[in-house]
Formats: C-alpha cells, sequence, structure tokens
C-alpha cells in the first residue's frame, strides 16, 4: 500500500513572495520584497528554486487563474486584438474625401488598431493677405508588422528568427503547399523559394 506524504503549508514568506511575484512577475525582485535576507545576485537564484516548489507554482496559477477570470482575459481576446492590428486598414479612418471621421464613426476594429490620433491647428498670416488657419491631423496605428509577427507564430508560420536587432530581422515564413502538402520556404535571401522536406 503506497504512503500518501502530507502536504506541507508554506512560510509566510513563501506566501509573501507567491503575492510579490504576482505584482510584476519579476521573481528577482519578489525574493527581496518578500523580505528573504540575500543578494540582488543570489535573489535570482532563491526566485528560481522557489517558481519550481509545486505549491508555490500552483498557489501564482490558481491567482493567474481568478485573475484571467476576473478580467476576462483569454487567449482568444488576445489574438482576436492582434489579428485587428494586423488587419487593420487607415482607410476606415477616414472618408472618401480624406477628412479624419468623428470617433464615433470609425468602425470598432479601426479604433481598437489606432495608436494615437493627433490635431495640430496653425494659424499662418501672410504678409498681405488674411490669416490662414491651417489643421494637420496625423493618425499612427499600432505596429502593424508586429502584429503579423506574432500572427504568424500563432499559426507556426515562422520558421526561424536570427535574433537580430529589431527591423534587420531575417523572418522565414513556411507554407504549406502543392499536392503532396510540402514545406515551402519563403526569406529574404531566396532568390526563389526552397522547398524543403
Amino acid at each position: 500500500m503506497a504512503r500518501r506524504t502530507a502536504k506541507r503549508r508554506l512560510t509566510e514568506r513563501q506566501r509573501s513572495f507567491a503575492r510579490e511575484y504576482l505584482v510584476d512577475l519579476n521573481g528577482t525582485q519578489a525574493v527581496l520584497r518578500a523580505g528573504y535576507h540575500c543578494s540582488a545576485e543570489t535573489a535570482a537564484v532563491t526566485a528560481y528554486r522557489l517558481l519550481r516548489d509545486p505549491q508555490i507554482a500552483a498557489l501564482v496559477a490558481n491567482a493567474n487563474a481568478i485573475r484571467a477570470r476576473k478580467t476576462e482575459l483569454t487567449a482568444e481576446r488576445v489574438l482576436a486584438e492582434i489579428v485587428r492590428i494586423a488587419f487593420s486598414d487607415l482607410g476606415e479612418v477616414f472618408t472618401a474625401e480624406g477628412a479624419l471621421r468623428p470617433i464615433g464613426e470609425i468602425p470598432e476594429d479601426a479604433r481598437r488598431a489606432l495608436a494615437s490620433v493627433e490635431t495640430v491647428e496653425r494659424q499662418v498670416e501672410a504678409d498681405d493677405g488674411p490669416v490662414v488657419r491651417s489643421v494637420v491631423r496625423k493618425v499612427k496605428l499600432h505596429d502593424k508588422l508586429r502584429a503579423l509577427e506574432l500572427a504568424a507564430k500563432h499559426l507556426g508560420l515562422l520558421a526561424h528568427d536570427t535574433g537580430a536587432p529589431e527591423g534587420n530581422r531575417e523572418i522565414v515564413l513556411r507554407i504549406k503547399a502543392g499536392a503532396n502538402g510540402e514545406e515551402i520556404e519563403i526569406g529574404p535571401d531566396s532568390a526563389s523559394p526552397a522547398t524543403t522536406q
């Protein structure tokens, strides 16, 4: 007959670590804020050890699940926002004449893709003419390429990323094509797509 081991109780300091970790998901800082007496270097090791403890991990996971339910944070909602940004159309923000639509007339998907809208009004006085009022409206969307990259990662389309700094990345797309469903890699260095097995 197998013996069942009694579930040990977490110490107050361990519970404090879990609470502090949930603040910003920074294990090193959570160790220090929870009152563990250690240096910043050893705090990272302590955090790693604490987060691998099954009871602390369960406590953190449970708290995260409760938080996700309260905030209605789901993978589906996150993905929906990424898709809104990835496939946003700046044309939906303007009228056919090129004027910025009133906020209430901009479709919801387009509004969610907006990072900012700035209006600059100037009065220019001509040497021999009347004062002319000019209005400039600047519209900025959230990073569309980044949203497309996240969506492609979700779909498993990105074969590799060189780890180069932002803006210098070499991204290779894997696309299933052909009657046999072989993968075709399309990248910036290839003159023609290379078929992989």
